[in-house]
């Protein structure tokens, strides 16, 4: 009996990628149960039932995501793409583990500015009480490298603040957003190495 394997590789990507939807509604559902947003203030068995489900589905999500690019359906693909995916699958396989990992226990709080007009005025905490509230938390946490929205945001020295994208100059932040995707691509056809070449 021969089986069709054409269609695994849709589907592991597939799975893989509504396991990260999951970790990241599953974050913003948590979120929603701990204050300001409920006023229960201990810790109860649903809860910590909770936390083990998101820290196990990113873990196994992680090591699937790992491994896909590993897999002989995929390996025998043009090098520069195997390449790339590789790249993208450990880059997210991080940023899953460091969010159902680390921040599973307490999630991070999405932060907006009091007055809408001005991004500089007070921050107060984001509401979370309809799905879209939470597609809008998801979405940041999965677009958002150093959560510049969330009150866990990543200040560096040396580094501006931490300004909306309508402060930033808009050729920098064209630069910085469309830059690297363009560049790093064309450095490799144009400046090839001994591992590009082997393929």
């Amino acid at each position: 009996m021969v089986y069709n394997t054409g269609i695994l590789v849709p589907l592991a990507a597939m799975s893989i990628g509504a396991s990260y939807v999951c970790v990241l509604y599953l974050l913003a559902y948590k979120r929603s149960l701990q204050p300001p947003y409920a006023h229960v203030s201990k810790e109860t068995e649903g809860r910590k039932a909770l936390q083990r489900v998101v820290q196990a589905l990113a873990v196994v999500s992680a090591v699937a995501m790992l491994s896909f690019p590993h897999h002989p359906w995929i390996t025998t693909t043009d090098p520069f793409l195997q390449s790339g995916l590789r790249v993208l699958c450990f880059f997210y396989a991080c940023e899953l583990l460091d969010l159902g990992l680390t921040k599973a226990d307490k999630p991070p709080t999405r932060l907006i500015s009091k007055d809408k007009l001005d991004d500089e005025s007070e921050r107060q905490p984001a509401p979370m009480q309809t799905f879209r509230d939470w597609t809008v938390y998801s979405w940041l946490l999965l677009t958002e490298m150093r959560y510049r929205s969330f009150d866990i945001a990543v200040k560096q020295k040396g580094r501006p603040s931490n300004v909306t994208e309508a402060a930033l100059d808009r050729k920098q932040h064209l630069l910085w957003t469309a830059g690297p995707p363009l560049l790093l691509p064309a450095l490799v056809f144009l400046l090839p190495s001994h591992a590009t070449n082997t393929a």
